[in-house]
């Protein structure tokens, strides 16, 4: 137990990931049925078999966007690097914020809060899977 409270934001990270089971309980039923559809897109995405429409583009911005993000956070000093870091910020309430940001950039009007929270339940779902 020692060990594990040393250990930098690990109840930071504990208390991220307990917020996202809540928000996976608390979806309403729209946010489900839209859950169901873009969980085959996204699976689709994620074993290289589509490669084209927009749930591919906003995937694959977010994805390097995390990338960079992590970087410039480290270059600034604002987080240490070490091997899970990418992780943490995944599972930060930032990457919310940084999904909204590119989704909007990408169709230049607003997408709804349920798709926005649809997207980054499947995007962390598949970053954590890989993250083992």
């Amino acid at each position: 137990m020692n060990k594990l409270s040393a250990i930098k934001d690990f109840y930071d990270i504990i208390a991220n990931l307990a917020r996202g089971e809540y928000i996976i309980h608390s979806m309403d039923s729209k946010e489900k049925r839209l859950l169901k559809k873009m969980q085959s897109r996204m699976q689709s995405i994620f074993s290289n078999e589509l490669k084209e429409d927009i749930t591919y583009e906003w995937t694959m911005a977010v994805f390097e966007r995390v990338e960079d993000e992590v970087r410039t956070l480290v270059e600034n000093d604002l987080i240490d690097q070490y091997y899970n870091m990418d992780f943490e910020f995944v599972n930060s309430p930032a990457f919310v914020d940084l999904a909204r940001e590119t989704i909007q950039n990408l169709k230049r009007r607003d997408v709804s809060e349920q798709m926005i929270a649809v997207f980054v339940h499947l995007f962390r779902e598949w970053h954590n899977h890989e993250r083992g």
